[in-house]
């Protein structure tokens, strides 16, 4: 597929749903269709699908190895965008999301009914974002002494 084209329809698109929108929200839509056009525009389709798994391994990895967190789903099912994972207690899954935010790393809750927390590592999620989420964690566990 052209992902140049579809790209070129989708802002064509969002320029037209764009005029009953506020200045800043029309402000914000342009901004993400910018940094989409630069993705592509620098790793192509295959060099993000590349930085998409390396990210998702570097936290797959981590949790395969802690004493201490523990991932949710099973290897043939886990997903490169979502990673779901808990420490199997529900009060030190709340503790680590309150620690995680008191170091910048927002969003980490899990599902309000399934608990535990989840990691979204969309495109535009950095490597270095990744990294430090699993520090963090680390550092987490060490402070548990697990």
């Amino acid at each position: 597929p052209n992902y140049g084209l579809q790209l070129g329809a989708l802002k064509a698109k969002l320029a037209e749903a764009n005029v009953n929108l506020p200045a800043r929200k029309q402000n914000a839509a342009a901004q993400i269709i910018a940094r989409a056009e630069n993705k592509f525009q620098l790793y192509g389709v295959a060099g993000m699908e590349m930085r998409k798994s390396a990210k998702a391994k570097l936290l797959y990895d981590y949790l395969d190895e802690s004493a201490l967190f523990h991932g949710c789903a099973e290897r043939a099912s886990r997903s490169d965008m979502n990673v779901t994972f808990r420490t199997g207690d529900a009060g030190t899954d709340a503790e680590f999301v309150k620690f995680s935010l008191e170091r910048g790393l927002r969003n980490l809750k899990g599902h309000r009914v399934a608990g535990g927390m989840r990691a979204s590592l969309y495109n535009a999620m950095p490597e270095e974002g990744v990294l430090r989420l699993v520090e963090t964690m680390k550092e987490f566990e060490a402070k548990h002494h697990v």
